[in-house]
């Protein structure tokens, strides 16, 4: 599990988050992606961007156990596993410990993203919240190539001379461990 948490401070437009976190998913494939296993080994199915991804929890009648209660959630979802096969594969949970205060977390399987996406998320994340807040339209094209036509081309490339002298590198710099 790749867990983040975000204190965000002000006052905050949930609709406008969620649209941008469905914008998010819908982007980006293998955030709604499963993985079932076959006789044939591992098949990927892509999915439509759940509904009501985003779930929100007003936490502020617990007073001052409310940044508590937020942390404790939060870790709880850390630690929860993932159905790669039924999905989804990606948490979003906002909660809310006081009027102008929220806990945003993300969890997402490591198998749908690594730290250097997950940048990539969060500033795209950013930036449709901050268009659809402000009334306007997504400010990202579509994307013209997306994560399998990479993997495609990675498998396609990683053959003959290629992948031996991929396995001697690798080899050499492991032998010994």
């Amino acid at each position: 599990n790749i867990p983040v948490a975000l204190w965000l401070g002000g006052a905050l437009e949930v609709t406008a988050l969620e649209r941008a976190l469905g914008a998010v998913i819908e982007r980006h494939d293998t955030l709604r992606s499963t993985y079932r296993l076959t006789r044939d080994g591992p098949v990927r199915d892509v999915h439509e961007c759940p509904p009501d991804l985003l779930r929100v929890e007003d936490l502020r009648a617990l007073g001052a156990g409310a940044r508590d209660a937020a942390l404790r959630r939060a870790v709880s979802d850390a630690h929860a596993p993932f159905d790669l096969e039924h999905g989804p594969i990606l948490r979003a949970h906002l909660l809310r410990t006081g009027d102008d205060e929220h806990l945003f977390v993300l969890c997402l399987h490591h198998v749908s993203g690594d730290q250097w996406s997950l940048g990539l998320l969060f500033q795209e994340l950013a930036g449709l919240y901050r268009a659809f807040r402000a009334g306007q339209p997504s400010p990202y094209a579509p994307l013209r190539v997306r994560y399998a036509d990479y993997a495609r081309w990675q498998r396609n490339w990683l053959q003959g001379d290629a992948l031996q002298q991929q396995l001697a590198y690798w080899r050499a710099r492991l032998a010994g461990l």
